[in-house]
């Protein structure tokens, strides 16, 4: 016989399982320790965040969609209208803006806050500023919304695309999730 073979071990899962029933109440109590330890961290450790979304339709009230072809160069405006979105220009007349209404923010504030979008197969474009107040969120994305409308008109010579949906304050979070941390911490501890 080969010594490899004589050494093997074999595991009975059905005694495992038994074993594992036995002590079904330190699994719970772990369980319930890792989903407490996770709910107490998430709530004392991690800032909440608020999301608020501005959105402009692309194809403004003096073009006249005649053909396809008009349809098609909107939606490919919408790639250029994202850059000009988060253009130095744009974002500096949001500043401006904000300032009327008491709130300082500086270029590179409201660069990490902001971040546009363009709806697949279409030419509305989402602005959405992310923030730990918010207020904030919803101010940021109206000011950049109101300040991207106004240069696309400049730029393109003609009507600013229209305001589809102005940003409004969020009631709740985006992040963290007290129901998947806890969650997770309660899995965590039962292993």
């Amino acid at each position: 016989m080969n010594k490899e073979y004589d050494d093997e071990i074999e595991i009975d899962l059905g005694a495992l399982f038994q074993c594992l029933l036995k002590k079904w109440w330190l699994i719970v109590i772990c369980a319930l320790i890792g989903a407490g330890l996770a709910l107490g961290s998430t709530i004392l450790l991690i800032t909440p965040k608020y999301q608020s979304s501005a959105m402009l339709y692309i194809l403004n009230k003096t073009t006249s969609v005649t053909s396809l072809a008009d349809i098609q160069i909107g939606s490919a405006l919408t790639a250029d209208f994202e850059v000009i979105a988060t253009s130095k220009p744009v974002i500096d007349g949001a500043i401006e803006t904000l300032k009327k209404e008491g709130k300082t923010f500086t270029r590179e504030q409201i660069s990490k806050m902001l971040s546009v979008t363009n709806k697949e197969d279409t030419r509305i474009l989402v602005i959405t500023a992310t923030s730990e107040n918010p207020q904030d969120a919803s101010i940021v994305a109206n000011a950049v919304a109101k300040n991207t409308a106004t240069k696309m008109g400049e730029i393109m010579k003609s009507d600013p695309p229209t305001t589809v949906e102005n940003a409004e304050t969020p009631k709740d979070p985006i992040s963290p999730s007290l129901k998947k941390n806890t969650i997770l911490g309660f899995l965590a501890g039962a292993v």
